[in-house]
């Protein structure tokens, strides 16, 4: 008989808090793609190698309802920090589930003030995008990683890619 492990089920609930004061609850957020750059070297040929010292430019994306402080709160012309929490359930082989909590830590720069469509009858709705400086990712109390494009950190599930750089330069 296979190993049984235990299935991930669906996102019950979420929140957002954007310098510590809550701006949105349910709805959707996209948590930013770590891609490392590619480096071409000569290998019978040209072959792409991934750096993960090196990264591309991290984006992060939410959407909010209406125009609120919220709303402004994701607009300012400076830094701000970003957290998001949800839970979803863990569906173990004999049919009980538990509960996961997860938090994404961000420190992100606004890209501007995003564009509101308004429509008479219709929830008003918009996506905030986001230039992200710092990212850590926390699920069921583990960190996952934590990366700081500014203090050359980037430690991916327990491993620090940078930290045998640092102590060499």
């Amino acid at each position: 008989m296979a190993d049984q492990i235990e299935r991930t089920g669906p996102v019950v609930g979420s929140t957002t808090y954007v310098n510590n004061k809550l701006v949105e609850r349910d709805y959707g957020f996209t948590l930013p793609n770590v891609a490392f750059l590619q480096v071409a070297i000569n290998a019978h040929g040209e072959m792409n190698v991934p750096v993960p010292q090196l990264l591309e430019d991290m984006e992060h994306a939410l959407t909010k309802i209406g125009a609120d402080e919220g709303f402004a709160a994701l607009s300012v012309g400076e830094p701000v920090d970003i957290e998001h929490r949800w839970v979803y359930l863990k569906i173990k082989p004999d049919g009980s589930t538990r509960n996961v909590g997860c938090k994404a830590f961000l420190h992100c720069l606004p890209r501007g003030i995003p564009e509101l469509g308004i429509t008479p009858g219709e929830i008003s709705e918009t996506e905030a995008t986001f230039t992200v400086l710092r990212y850590r990712l926390v699920a069921d109390g583990v960190e996952l990683f934590s990366i700081d494009r500014m203090a050359n950190v980037c430690k991916i599930n327990g491993k620090d890619y940078a930290v045998d750089i640092e102590a060499m330069l």
